[in-house]
């Protein structure tokens, strides 16, 4: 019953992980097109590495979930797994700390910004809190990551 179970979760983690990536670059795209702030495309681009990466292991996961087999069987794919989901999520927790350390940074100094953005014809408060939402997709997929190490043997 579990042998079942772990295929199945590994390629519904996956395929969460890249809607959550992808409503990740879109957030991003829009806060980076929108405004005068080029602050956060070191948060795009991690979003968009994630994104990428997921997309490169997407079908090795649908088959091993519908064979319950590897596709390459020699143990190296199950290592290659674990190994570069750590490093994606390495990736990603960077691409979050950027993308809350903005946010925060413009929050702290919004009182002095506040006059600048409402002259530019911005909105303060939209910026900031679309900076939040973006940096919590990656959050999701950095905590997907985490969970998959629990089903590497």
């Amino acid at each position: 019953m579990a042998s079942k179970a772990i295929p199945a979760s590994i390629l519904v983690l996956r395929i969460v992980t890249l809607l959550a990536l992808v409503a990740s670059v879109v957030v991003l795209v829009r806060i980076i097109l929108s405004t005068v702030f080029v602050d956060l495309l070191f948060v795009l681009a991690t979003a968009a590495i994630g994104a990428a990466y997921t997309l490169i292991q997407l079908p090795f996961d649908i088959y091993y979930a519908c064979t319950r087999k590897r596709l390459i069987r020699n143990g190296c794919m199950a290592e290659f797994d674990f190994y570069a989901d750590k490093l994606v999520s390495l990736v990603l927790a960077s691409g979050v700390g950027a993308g809350f350390c903005v946010g925060f940074e413009f929050k702290r100094v919004l009182n002095d910004l506040f006059l600048l953005l409402l002259a530019l014809g911005e909105d303060p408060g939209k910026y900031c809190y679309r900076s939040f939402v973006g940096g919590s997709h990656l959050h999701g997929c950095d905590f997907r990551a985490f969970l998959h190490q629990s089903n590497f043997k």
